[in-house]
């Protein structure tokens, strides 16, 4: 916690070195420090909208495309 205090936002991968970084109880965790956490590099709809689902505050992606018709269809915002 103390390492995101002064932290805007952390951008991730959903895994890394095989933990899995995508869990509402590590997303949680990281928003409690006050913290936006984003997910990266998403390139399809269907993670993209778990991923927010989970409490995502932002996802990094190549396919802008998808993403913005993802949020067209649900309407997201």
């Amino acid at each position: 916690k103390r390492v995101l205090n002064k932290a805007v936002a952390l951008q991730i991968p959903p895994s890394f070195a095989g933990i899995n970084l995508a869990t509402k109880r590590w997303i949680n965790s990281v928003k409690k420090s006050g913290t936006e956490i984003h997910f990266w590099t998403i390139n399809d709809a269907e993670t993209a909208k778990k991923l927010l689902a989970l409490g995502a505050d932002g996802i990094v992606t190549d396919r802008s495309d998808l993403i913005y018709e993802m949020f067209q269809e649900t309407q997201l915002r």
